[in-house]
């Protein structure tokens, strides 16, 4: 990953349309059964892993298209097709490579010009040369499909929160976070429409016993209704929005990982950084890492899906709060000032 020449993500990218029914149902529209008929799909051995530039990730591009397309989502793009390309020049990743993104617009007149972003990475490691597949259940296919999910509940609101709302799935994190560094250097949203950015990256485990034995280093994994908390240090009202949300949801954050000095560096990590540079307030969300982590054994079967069902609930609700808070997203920290 020494050069990044040309970029231009798949980017889905898709409005908001006919929303049908009331919030609560929204938050009900998220269901285990969905939850687990995306999972099983992305996190296939017919995907080979979703490595960035191999066929697998395409199908999975293609896959988080249709899904735009039949939640009645408005692309974003020049294009119209969800769809923003771009190309790494370095020798393992000399090809094109893609990304994902959705707007949905906001109810209010003057609130809908600003955009909260979900971003998750739906890239993964390919295969181990030796048959293995890196299926990447928990990293990515989790965030990837809780995006899906959290996409269309926010279609069944019946009343729109008064800001817009985007879904921007990106690839090339595994390789050195390029898919949302491009899309901030080259947004289709203004950065400065841009209210928050909410990353989602694995989402699906809850701490065993077999993770409390394992010896692996630095493993992170929640247990219970613990969230892994990055982010809100660039803005007081975002870290409010978020703790009143996990309290709202009677669910618990741990923020141990949430310091820029941290040996970890998780905040470096994911894709909100992207973002964070650019002074749009970010929050990070996951429930870490497990004995299972970048191992061949990330696999579907291996989902908690109870933690999962009420992590993408969770996350959900986060973004309705920012979405429908009356008043601005104060940056009172930006990261520039660091």
């Amino acid at each position: 990953m020494n050069s990044l020449r040309q970029a231009a993500p798949i980017i889905l990218i898709a409005f908001f349309l006919n929303p049908v029914r009331a919030q609560k149902k929204g938050l009900e529209s998220i269901s285990t059964h969905d939850l687990k008929m995306h999972m099983e799909f992305l996190a296939s051995d017919e995907l080979e892993g979703r490595n960035t530039g191999e066929p697998g990730l395409q199908i999975a591009a293609r896959y988080l298209a249709v899904q735009a397309r039949r939640l009645g989502l408005q692309p974003a793009d020049p294009d119209n097709d969800f769809f923003q390309l771009f190309t790494i020049l370095e020798r393992a990743y000399d090809r094109e490579h893609s990304q994902a993104a959705i707007i949905t617009p906001g109810s209010d007149p003057v609130l809908k010009n600003e955009v909260v972003i979900y971003v998750a990475h739906f890239d993964h490691l390919g295969t181990d040369g030796r048959g293995g597949v890196f299926n990447g259940a928990d990293d990515n296919a989790s965030g990837t499909v809780a995006l899906i999910e959290i996409a269309e509940a926010f279609m069944k609101e019946k009343k729109r929160p008064g800001r817009s709302v985007g879904f921007l799935w990106v690839s090339a994190e595994e390789i050195g976070l390029f898919g949302s560094q491009y899309f901030a250097g080259n947004p289709l949203i203004p950065t400065g429409k841009t209210s928050a950015v909410i990353n989602l990256d694995m989402l699906g485990r809850t701490k065993t016993v077999e993770d409390e034995t394992c010896s692996m280093q630095g493993l992170t994994i929640m247990g219970g209704d613990t969230v892994k908390v990055i982010g809100g240090l660039q803005s007081v009202v975002l870290m409010d929005i978020n703790k009143k949300t996990l309290e709202e949801m009677d669910m618990y954050g741990n923020y141990t990982y949430n310091d820029p000095d941290h040996p970890d560096r998780y905040f470096y990590r994911s894709d909100h950084i992207s973002f964070a540079r650019k002074d749009i307030p970010v929050l990070f969300y996951s429930t870490g890492t497990h004995r299972d982590y970048h191992q061949v054994t990330d696999i579907e079967e291996r989902i908690d899906y109870n933690k999962f069902l009420k992590m993408t609930r969770f996350c959900y609700k986060v973004g309705l709060n920012v979405a429908q808070y009356k008043n601005p997203i104060e940056v009172d920290n930006p990261f520039s000032s660091w």
